[in-house]
C-alpha cells in the first residue's frame, strides 16, 4: 500500500470509522464499520482494506443511498493495530477496547498438502464444498477456506 493511501485511509477512519467490541452473541469478534453516502470513496476504501461493502437504498425521497463497509474478526484487529498510533486519543481508546475483546479461535486444519491438492482437483471437476467436507470429515467452511487460500474458487 502506498503511504498516501495509508494516510488517506487513516483520515477516513478517524472521521467516519466505528471501532466495535464483539456483539453479545459473538463477544470475542470485534469489527470496524464505516457508513457513508459516497460510493466512490467507499469503493476505494474497500480496495485498500477489504471487508464487505453493502448499499442500502434511501428510505425517503430526499435522502441518499448509504454504503456500509464492515471488517470483522482478525482482519479488523490487524487493521486497528496498524492505524492505532495515528489516531486521536479518543479513537485509540475505542480501538484498545475493541481489540481487548478479541480471542483468536482459529485452529489448524486437519487437511494435509496431499489432501489439499485432491480437494482442489475434485472441486475443479465439480464437487461441491459440502460433498468435499463429507468426504474429508471436515466442515464445508473448512473446505471453502482451503479453496479460497489456494485460489480454487
Amino acid at each position: 500500500m502506498k503511504d498516501s493511501d495509508f494516510y488517506w485511509m487513516v483520515g477516513i477512519l478517524e472521521g467516519e470509522g466505528t471501532f466495535l467490541k464483539g456483539s453479545p452473541s459473538n463477544p470475542t469478534y470485534p469489527s470496524v464499520v464505516i457508513v457513508m453516502t459516497d460510493e466512490d470513496t467507499m469503493q476505494k476504501l474497500q480496495t485498500i482494506i477489504g471487508g464487505t461493502l453493502r448499499r442500502y437504498s434511501k428510505r425517503k425521497a430526499h435522502w441518499k443511498d448509504t454504503y456500509h463497509l464492515a471488517i470483522r474478526g482478525k482482519s479488523s484487529v490487524l487493521l486497528m493495530q496498524s492505524i492505532k498510533p495515528f489516531m486521536s486519543k479518543r479513537r485509540q481508546l475505542q480501538i484498545a477496547n475493541a481489540i481487548a475483546c478479541y480471542e483468536d479461535k482459529t485452529q489448524p486444519l486437519k487437511i494435509n498438502s496431499t489432501q489439499t491438492a485432491e480437494i482442489l482437483k475434485l472441486n475443479a471437476s465439480g464437487k461441491s464444498t459440502r460433498e468435499l467436507g463429507r468426504m474429508y470429515n471436515v466442515s464445508n467452511v473448512a473446505i471453502f477456506k482451503i479453496l479460497k487460500k489456494n485460489k480454487g474458487l
